[in-house]
């Protein structure tokens, strides 16, 4: 779970980390960096591969901005984007360290969310044939964090 402490310095790089998950769920921010992958590119490089408006892409292109994964500069009245080469990576490495660390060396839940097996499943059954009260788990259902 998130630590949602402000003042806490982990709670900036959760942020930003959330900034590039946001930014990476779009296709059309995918393909802009797939097209940032080999080299620099002005806005209207970018808009004539794509069948949007120039304000659409520049507004995908901000949303990649602030999740610092593209850098910009100005270039007479042409503003060229570039793959930010090291923020995608440092960004990843983070996230693994956070999970990493949020993660508990094993879990008192089922496991991978299965349906319990069938003798479980058919331990508690009434008259009818359906099934009555909670359902028994075998024991290997019942791990817990020593």
């Amino acid at each position: 779970m998130a630590n949602l402490d402000r003042g806490n310095p982990e709670f900036g790089r959760e942020r930003q980390l959330t900034k590039v998950f946001k930014a990476l769920s779009d296709g059309t921010r995918q393909e802009i960096l797939r097209l940032l992958e080999n080299n620099q590119r002005t806005v209207g490089e970018i808009v004539g591969k794509f069948n949007l408006s120039q304000p659409t892409i520049s507004r995908h292109l901000s949303v990649l901005k602030e999740a610092d994964l593209v850098l910009d500069h100005r270039q007479g009245q042409n503003v060229i984007y570039r793959l930010n080469e090291g923020a995608l990576s440092t960004s990843m490495r983070s996230s693994s360290a956070s999970s990493a660390a949020a993660r508990k060396p094993c879990a008192s839940r089922r496991t991978a969310a299965r349906a319990p097996p069938a003798e479980a499943r058919a331990a508690r059954r009434g008259p009818s044939g359906r099934a009555v009260g909670t359902t028994v788990l075998p024991e290997r259902y019942h791990r817990r964090c020593s």
